[in-house]
């Protein structure tokens, strides 16, 4: 039986943060692979500028190669043969009945824990998985729960993907944020871009 690290998001588009927190997940043992779950639509945000599911997959997997994780971090689409919106918890159930080999826990950030009462059946979800927490600048919540467990030592994601699209929008430097393989493949896909 496999620990599966589930990493929810839009990654719309993938960033150094969201290697960094799989490399550290990893690397401390937390789980042993974690699963990239690219969302189609979260239900608590706005989706008007989400891009292709396949162009994110594909920028997810070269950030992966870049930073040389691709052999234990997968990128999961269950989500896309999933009824939209998105919802967490349907997608644990479904990951549950295709690998009842595997134990499944989440991977959320500081920001996620302070809505996390308004998640489709989040009782549910605390009472039959593991939820590990991971700073995020400004947000802060005293959410206690037995399966929540705050990694305070990870790496602080002090970007985000939004910023990051209102920078390329802009014409900014986002070299620092993008790996060099995503960079080039937005610059040649022209996302985000005029």
């Amino acid at each position: 039986m496999s620990n599966i690290l589930l990493y929810f998001g839009s990654f719309n588009p993938p960033h150094r943060g969201h290697t960094a927190i799989s490399k550290y997940s990893i690397e401390k043992g937390i789980c042993d692979e974690l699963w990239i779950v690219i969302s189609p639509q979260n239900p608590l945000k706005n989706n008007e500028s989400i891009i292709d599911k396949e162009d994110r997959a594909k920028m997810v997997k070269l950030a992966l190669d870049e930073e040389g994780l691709a052999s234990r971090v997968k990128v999961c689409l269950v989500e896309f043969e999933l009824p939209t919106p998105s919802y967490t918890v349907d997608t644990l159930k479904e990951l549950n009945s295709r690998f009842p080999m595997h134990t499944f826990a989440l991977l959320i950030g500081g920001d996620n824990q302070c809505g996390f009462e308004k998640w489709k059946n989040w009782d549910y979800i605390v009472e039959n998985h593991d939820i590990y927490v991971y700073p995020r600048p400004g947000s802060y919540c005293n959410l206690k729960y037995k399966r929540l467990k705050v990694i305070d030592d990870a790496p602080l994601m002090e970007n985000n993907s939004t910023e990051i699209r209102q920078t390329l929008i802009s014409g900014n430097d986002t070299h620092k944020w993008l790996h060099k393989s995503v960079l080039k493949y937005i610059k040649d896909r022209k996302l985000w871009m005029k």
